[in-house]
């Protein structure tokens, strides 16, 4: 009995190996004749097939990049209340004066500083902003 259960044994072990021979084989030819040869056949095209990878990859990363900027100018930042405005002009201030200032860069502290009877808004109209009405 127990000798037939090791000749049992051997010969299944024997039928595994042959098993794995023969798909390490079929996979070996499979491989050979699927991508190997195909990578052969493409040897008088294989430049041009690389070329046109690599500036496939260039546009795809290229796109990545893009998305990714248009993404980040997208969002808009929101004011908390409070806090503290800082704007910086360059050059000097005699005086501030709203009625006659004396350098672009008064005026431009006027215009943060004090108010008109009107002002433009983003599309250039005249809009209110001390005056509730006018007539012409």
């Amino acid at each position: 009995m127990f000798n037939y259960l090791r000749f049992r044994y051997r010969r299944q072990i024997r039928q595994a190996q042959r098993r794995f021979t023969r798909l390490k084989r079929d996979y070996s030819s499979y491989t050979d004749q699927h991508l190997r040869g195909k990578w052969l056949q493409l040897r008088l095209v294989r430049r041009f097939v690389i070329g046109w990878g690599i500036v496939m990859l260039v546009a795809l990363v290229s796109l990545v990049v893009q998305i990714r900027g248009l993404n980040d100018r997208s969002h808009i930042a929101i004011a908390r209340s409070g806090g503290i405005l800082r704007e910086a002009e360059l050059g000097t201030v005699k005086n501030l004066n709203p009625i006659l200032p004396e350098t672009a860069t008064s005026a431009d502290i006027n215009r943060l500083i004090f108010s008109g009877l009107t002002q433009h808004n983003n599309k250039r109209k005249i809009v209110a902003d001390l005056a509730t009405y006018w007539d012409i």
